[in-house]
């Protein structure tokens, strides 16, 4: 099936895209799903997996530790504690 867009919808759909970093396609896609279809169901060949799990994605069920506060600065300590092992095995 192909659509023709007016000039004002297509330029909306193409700075959507380049926002979103998707296609236009794939805004136009994710954009009747989510008005015509009741779940999402997109393929993986349609897009990549943020898409796929758009409307799920900062849901959690089970545990209600959270794993992503100061993730950087955990980040962070594990490089330093894998430098200072690395550097110790060296010095072995």
């Amino acid at each position: 099936m192909k659509i023709s867009l007016p000039p004002e919808l297509e330029s909306a759909v193409k700075t959507a895209s380049k926002s979103a970093g998707a296609t236009p396609e794939q805004v136009v896609l994710a954009i009747l799903r989510e008005r015509l279809c009741a779940m999402p169901s997109p393929s993986a060949s349609e897009g990549h997996l943020g898409s796929f799990l758009e409307g799920f994605i900062g849901t959690i069920d089970g545990n209600a530790e959270a794993l992503s506060e100061r993730s950087g600065e955990h980040f962070g300590d594990e490089l330093e504690r894998d430098r200072a092992d690395h550097e110790q095995r060296a010095r072995s």
